[in-house]
């Protein structure tokens, strides 16, 4: 973990380690974080004879580190090198790692090393228009920069963790991710409130925490989706905070047990409500949509206008789009080629065109939705002043680019 100082200028970096195996006096620790071939950070550690597993942590003062963010990814390595009482290596692992702090304000406000955020997010289904579930490497990267291309700077995993390459590429390509453990009971959602329940639905979190927590792009966990509003989730959110307290958490199903509230399609009178009842009062929760604007056929014409209400308020941090990507499957019909969904492989019963409610097409390609969301989530906006005078206002939206970021 990474902790910013009050003015996220210098950080602690925390090392948290377990070690198996024959653990003698003598036995070393090392730990680097290098940019590039130059080391800014290392701590070593004695070890000494004990049984194993022997846990631990040691910290590493860091000056003036490049905060990572979804507008600025900057990316360190960290190395971590075991030896005997000889100095031999005996071991060795690394990995990347960001410097970033989330926190959420007294007025509400979701912020980012101390920039309030709105997010401009989409969810996303790990889907090949080939091979559905089986999707390549190249594929998940492919997703991952048609939403940079589309101004898009913040990811749901709907409803499961993915591939470990997608949380790589969102820490390079810079990308906030709302990391959702597989946890769904949609058809009987009252499963939540059966205790007999509660060890999966807590090892399903724990297991996504310890697997996933390392990557600087996810800036909070979420509880699952559609699951009902079970004691359950206390539990799971209990079991999340004991392995990691830098991040908030998310469950719309209810957020009573989260550091955040959450909607999925509210109207514009319910966020309007949500904002400005919580606009000027101290200790309240952030509000986020994690699931709105629904890309379904010829839709999303009305995304400004929210987006004009989130950006009002500063409980308010934003939406999640549903969904990035059509799920339809290529199909040849002799000389043909089609995307084929919903009954089209003679399959009964069927979900309809369901599926097929993405911004893009299933190869990428853009539809209208596509530029509507480009424009909407455009880093800087435009507007008239004096049209005679050819006279415009720019405005910055990023949180920590310049403008002189682009050609203007």
């Amino acid at each position: 973990t990474t902790d910013l100082d009050n003015t996220y200028t210098n950080a602690t970096a925390n090392v948290q380690f377990a070690i198996e195996g024959n653990i003698t006096e003598g036995m070393t620790l090392e730990a680097k974080i290098l940019d590039g071939d130059m080391v800014v950070a290392s701590r070593i550690s004695s070890l000494t004879s004990s049984l194993s597993p022997q846990t631990s942590s040691l910290s590493m003062q860091v000056t003036a580190p490049r905060l990572w963010s979804a507008e600025t990814p900057n990316l360190y390595d960290l190395v971590v090198t075991l030896k005997d009482d000889a100095g031999h290596v005996l071991d060795m692992r690394g990995s990347k790692v960001g410097f970033r702090e989330v926190e959420i304000r007294k007025d509400g406000a979701l912020t980012i090393n101390g920039k309030r955020m709105v997010f401009h997010g989409v969810n996303r289904h790990d889907f090949s228009p080939v091979n559905g579930r089986a999707i390549s490497d190249e594929e998940i990267e492919e997703d991952i920069k048609t939403m940079k291309r589309l101004n898009i700077n913040a990811v749901r995993t709907s409803h499961y963790p993915n591939d470990p390459l997608f949380y790589d590429l969102c820490d390079k390509y810079g990308l906030y991710v709302l990391a959702e453990a597989d946890v769904e009971c949609h058809a009987n959602q009252k499963l939540s409130s059966v205790s007999l329940f509660r060890p999966a639905m807590v090892e399903r979190s724990v297991n996504h925490v310890r697997w996933m927590r390392n990557h600087v792009c996810i800036f909070m966990w979420s509880f699952g989706n559609e699951s009902g509003k079970g004691e359950n989730f206390i539990y799971v959110g209990q079991a999340i905070k004991n392995l990691d307290k830098t991040r908030p958490t998310h469950y719309e199903g209810n957020s009573d047990y989260a550091d955040v509230s959450s909607t999925m399609y509210g109207s514009y009178e319910t966020i309007e409500w949500i904002g400005s009842s919580r606009k000027g009062q101290t200790g309240v929760k952030p509000h986020i949509q994690c699931e709105n604007s629904h890309s379904m056929g010829n839709s999303m014409g009305n995304v400004r206008e929210m987006f004009d209400i989130y950006e009002k308020y500063p409980c308010l941090t934003g939406e999640f789009i549903w969904d990035f990507k059509d799920q339809g499957l290529l199909t040849k019909s002799g000389s043909n080629e089609y995307w084929a969904y919903g009954g089209d492989f003679g399959d009964n019963p069927n979900d309809g065109n369901f599926c097929i409610n993405g911004l893009v097409r299933p190869d990428w390609s853009l539809t209208s939705k596509s530029y509507n969301t480009k424009k909407i989530y455009q880093p800087l906006e435009f507007k008239i002043v004096n049209l005679t005078k050819k006279q415009f206002r720019i405005k910055n939206k990023m949180a920590f680019l310049p403008s002189t970021a682009y050609e203007i």
